[in-house]
Order: C-alpha cells, then sequence, then structure tokens
C-alpha cells in the first residue's frame, strides 16, 4: 500500500512541533534547542520545527541529534547549557528524556521544556516542579457526557471495566473505528479500496474524543487541532494550558 492508502487519526510529531512552538512563541520565549533522535521520526519533526521556527524569524542556537535509548543524559544536558536555549522541544520518544531534565537540573539549568503525546506518561508527573516548567501535547479531546458519540463510548465502558491507562488506549480505537464507519458510508455500496478512499477523503466528523477529524484529498492526517497540557504532581494528572490549537500556517504541509 502507498502513502495515498493511509490515513491517521493522529496529528504528526511535526505538527505537534509547530504548536507546541506558536506557544512557546507567544510566551515570549524566543531562544529553542532541538532534540531529535536520528531516525526518520525525529528528522521529520526536525524539518517542521525549523520551518515553524523560521516563520516567527527564529532559528534554533542548537540542534542535538541522539540515538533512541542511547541517549547520553549528562553530555546532553551540559550542550543544552551551553547553548543557553530559553526552550528545549523533544522530537523524540525515549524516556530518558526524564533523565536529562534531571541532569541538567544538578547544572541548575532549567529551561521550559515541550514535547509530544508519547511523552504524556506517569514518569512525568515525578519531575520536580514539572507544572513549571513542561508543555507536551496531546490530542484527547473530550466533547463531554452529551456528546453523542462520547455518550456510546461512556456506555460501552460500562460493560468492560479497566484501567485508566486502557481508556487512554480505547479511546482514540473507538474515535477510529467511527471515522471509519463514515468513510465506509461515504463511500456507497459499491465497494472499492478506491471508493473507500474517496469515501475517507470526505470524513468531517466530530468525534467527541479526539476533536475532529477531517481528511481531504491533500491531507490524510486529520486532526483539526491538538490541546496542550502540563503535569501536575500534587493532582497527578495533566491538566489543561491550551485547548485545540492550531499551527499559525506555512507554505509546507501542515501534517509534515
Amino acid at each position: 500500500l502507498g502513502a495515498m492508502h493511509v490515513f491517521s487519526i493522529y496529528p504528526s510529531l511535526g505538527y505537534q512541533a509547530r504548536v507546541l512552538i506558536d506557544h512557546a512563541i507567544n510566551q515570549n520565549r524566543s531562544s529553542f534547542a532541538l532534540l531529535f533522535s536520528d531516525d526518520s521520526f525525529g528528522r521529520a519533526g526536525l524539518r517542521a520545527a525549523r520551518d515553524q521556527l523560521s516563520l516567527h524569524n527564529v532559528t534554533a542556537v542548537a540542534e542535538i541529534a541522539h540515538r533512541f535509548g542511547r541517549l547520553d543524559a549528562e553530555t546532553v544536558a551540559e550542550q543544552l547549557n551551553a547553548s543557553g536555549a530559553e526552550v528545549v522541544l523533544f522530537l523524540t520518544g525515549d524516556p530518558a528524556v526524564v533523565d536529562l531534565i534531571a541532569a541538567a537540573d544538578r547544572l541548575s539549568y532549567s529551561p521550559m521544556y515541550m514535547g509530544h503525546n508519547l511523552l504524556v506518561t506517569g514518569v512525568m508527573l515525578q519531575i520536580p516542579r514539572a507544572g513549571e516548567r513542561v508543555v507536551l501535547s496531546q490530542n484527547i479531546h473530550f466533547g463531554g457526557p452529551k456528546h453523542p458519540l462520547a455518550a456510546e463510548f461512556i456506555d460501552i465502558l460500562k460493560s468492560y471495566p479497566g484501567s485508566a491507562r486502557e481508556r487512554v488506549i480505547q479511546m482514540p480505537a473507538f474515535a477510529a473505528a467511527k471515522v471509519l464507519v463514515d468513510g465506509l458510508r461515504n463511500a456507497g455500496k459499491d465497494l472499492t479500496r478506491e471508493s473507500l478512499v474517496k469515501g475517507l477523503e470526505s470524513v468531517h466528523l466530530d468525534t467527541g474524543l479526539l476533536g475532529t477529524i477531517r481528511f481531504s484529498r491533500e491531507n490524510h492526517a486529520g486532526p483539526m487541532g491538538i490541546s496542550l497540557v502540563k503535569p501536575d504532581g500534587m493532582l497527578k494528572m495533566f491538566v489543561p494550558v491550551a485547548t485545540r490549537r492550531e499551527p499559525i500556517s506555512s507554505s509546507r504541509h501542515l501534517t509534515n
């Protein structure tokens, strides 16, 4: 299958990086360091981050690559400290970024840390003063118990008890199923691969759980906006910073 047959209900790393950069700029932060995994995931995020920074006439003061699973926290902390960056943007899913933050603390270096939805984990709640200096993006957007799809999801859960972590997995799975059903409905009775692609490209659905998913012929990454959250160690949860933000537009495709 080629790219034309792939649809995503999750925002790309690049999309999230753009929103995070816009938020930091609005907070009067203008000095950025980019930490990225040296793989296709991290490099895609890096390209988008560079592009979004350029829209604000900003160039990163440091770009640091690392191999996933082999992040040298002490060395990278020293590099970041030397850069003097006000914001460190994590373009990596390596859980060792928590060790990096601890290493930077030992150097009395405490910038704003920003990262994507894969870093919204319980470990982040354990970082000292996390609520003051960590902002993460996430795509969960609960429409409330009166939203018909959210109400349906809540009703289904009554028969399938589970943990909070399982709920985080179940919510996008439910939303993805609804998106597929909408695409099948749009495709019509004579179903082919091509008609399904066209049907999905016509989807514009408020899922009640992940916000609105909208596909088109040019865009197969559906989320319209993402939310920003920060860790609250006292409440042991992530609390909202901003809701449903979309990036400032660029000449390039915003899903990159």
